[in-house]
């Protein structure tokens, strides 16, 4: 089974969803400012492409977990991954997990951070706020994705 964290519009928060379902950070702590940094790097690395499917380890069940960005084209996604299923006749569950808390923000910081270069020091501040927010909600619907996973319903 693959379980496929994508984000729409910045990929960190589908990639921290992805981390904390792999138990990398602790659920009940926000990771060090250094790995939130981390964050921000990867939204410039990462966080504007479209389709790189990232493959982010084995979880405690051994499913696959993967990342992906996918603009606008989320609904799209769960689509065609079960139309290839049934088109190559390959039987393999796919679960897809929508990763849009905190997206509109970092998206919004990035592209200011790209227009005025100068300001990325207080844009930085701004992104570790709104990441520190996040988080907790992040590891509660990630909790809730694995509750769904556990009993064998179709995310």
């Amino acid at each position: 089974m693959k379980v496929i964290y994508y984000g729409n519009i910045a990929t960190y928060a589908a990639y921290t969803m992805a981390v904390i379902h792999l138990g990398i950070y602790d659920e009940g702590k926000l990771p060090c400012l250094e790995d939130i940094l981390r964050q921000w790097e990867l939204c410039f690395i990462h966080g504007l492409q479209k389709g790189n499917l990232i493959y982010m380890g084995l979880d405690d069940e051994l499913r696959e977990i993967y990342v992906i960005g996918c603009g606008r084209h989320g609904n799209m996604l769960e689509k065609i991954y079960n139309s290839l299923n049934v088109i190559y006749d390959l039987k393999e569950d796919i679960y897809l997990i929508k990763a849009d808390i905190g997206e509109i923000t970092a998206g919004f910081l990035i592209s200011l951070c790209l227009q005025f270069p100068s300001m990325e020091p207080m844009i930085k501040k701004l992104f570790v706020s709104v990441y520190k927010r996040a988080y907790p909600l992040w590891c509660k619907k990630v909790r809730g994705e694995k509750e769904k996973l556990k009993k064998g319903k179709k995310l």
